[in-house]
Parts: structure tokens; sequence; C-alpha cells
């Protein structure tokens, strides 16, 4: 689902030739393979070629000397650890200033949606898939809950979000992760008060847009902030170590 990164494209290739008659170990290694990438590029922004060496030596030597599967995944936890610790996917998702312009908020906001809808009464699948909606543009996929303006073109005021923002308080807040969700067609929503929001949010084809509405009768620095840490929470246990067991 993630595109893969040549750093670690030589594992994944290394691991179907020798797993490929043992799916159950070569579906959790292709996991660890989806968690690095995720980890080291896109949650700490490491650059392409960071741990090229190393995991090109772990392929080789997973080709070459059939390492055994424990080995592989130590070796997998050692190197993830070394470029993008466990305690720093929190740090990491905390500090930066624009998640709008992040090149993993989609994929994020999309397994996060992929949890919900397991988790939901019916145990549905999502509305659309990975690959449809990976081509699609970041502003008919991506809906700032807090807009990115609340003062309309011609000096006119959203009341609803002048009431709750200064100038300070929204320009801190608007690209937070926690003020991020999925949308399908984000004209519908734009600079609307959250009052109005939440009723398109609760027709929406997205699980985790309707939790929205269904959660926060009021949208805040603190809805931003609660929500933010259910996110981070999210993060910690679908990309830390344990995850894949």
């Amino acid at each position: 689902m993630l595109k893969i990164q040549s750093s670690v494209l030589p594992v994944l290739v290394a691991v179907y030739e020798v797993y490929s008659n043992d799916a159950e170990k070569l579906l959790r290694l292709m996991k660890l393979c989806e968690m690095a990438v995720f980890r080291i590029y896109y949650i700490a922004g490491d650059r392409s070629f960071a741990g090229l060496d190393k995991f090109r030596r772990l392929a080789n030597q997973i080709y070459r000397n059939r390492l055994p599967y424990e080995t592989i995944v130590r070796e997998m936890k050692t190197t993830m650890n070394k470029y993008c610790p466990n305690e720093d996917i929190e740090k990491k998702l905390s500090d930066k200033e624009d998640f709008y312009e992040w090149n993993g908020l989609k994929y994020f906001l999309y397994e996060l949606e992929r949890k919900r809808c397991k988790e939901s009464a019916v145990d549905k699948k999502t509305h659309f898939e990975w690959d449809q909606m990976k081509g699609w543009k970041l502003e008919d996929t991506i809906e700032h809950i807090l807009p990115q303006k609340i003062v309309e073109d011609d000096g006119r005021k959203v009341l609803y979000w002048t009431e709750r923002f200064d100038e300070k308080s929204h320009k801190k807040n608007h690209k937070r992760l926690g003020n991020m969700t999925l949308s399908y067609s984000n004209s519908k929503g734009g600079n609307k008060g959250y009052d109005e929001k939440k009723t398109i949010f609760r027709d929406s084809k997205w699980q985790i847009t309707m939790d929205v509405a269904e959660e926060h009768k009021d949208w805040n620095e603190n809805a931003i902030i609660k929500r933010e840490s259910m996110m981070i929470d999210f993060a910690k246990r679908r990309w830390g170590d344990a995850s894949i067991y």
C-alpha cells in the first residue's frame, strides 16, 4: 500500500524469495518493512538513502545465509530504532508545524480509517481503496476541520471560528494533525462553522470524519488537542515495535 523506499526494497525482495512458502512469516516481515518505511522516511522524515547500507547488508544476509525469522525481526527493529526510536514517534508527530504538507498525511489518515472501520459495529470495509485514493488531489482529500481561513476574502468574519480562535491561535492550530480528517469533496465544508460542518460530517463516506461529529459537540483548541492525542496513540500502536505480534 505504501510506496516502498529503495533502501528497504532489497529486504522486501529477499524475504519474499526466502519465505514465499511460509505465508504467515512472509506477511509479518512485509508488515515490518512497511513499518520501517513509514517510521524512518515519513515520521522521522529521513532522506531516502538513510539506512541504505544496513538494509542492503541485511538483504544479502537474508538471501545468502537464510537468516532465521527471529534474527531478521531483531535486525529490522534495531535499524528502525536507530533512525526513529519508539519514543520519537510521539515527538515527531507533535513537533511538525504543518501537517497539511506532510507527505505521510493521507496514508496516516487512511490507516486510521481502516482501524476504525474494523472496530465499527458492522466490521465494515473502507468506502474507498487506497489505490483509488492515493492519486487524489490533496485539496480534495483532506479537510481542515478548523478551516484555513476564518475571515472571508471580503473581510467578513466566520463568527463560529472567530469567537473561538484569534489570529494567533488559528495559525497555531489549523495545520495540526488533530485538525485533519478525510474528505471526498472538500467544497461542501469549506469555511463553514463547525455547527454546520457537523451535519456534513455525519453523512461522510469516511468513518473517522463521522467520528468527529459524533465525539465532539464543539470544535476548539481543546478538541484538537484531544483528537491529536488519540491519533498519536494510534501511531505508536500501529507503527511501534510490538504491532506485528
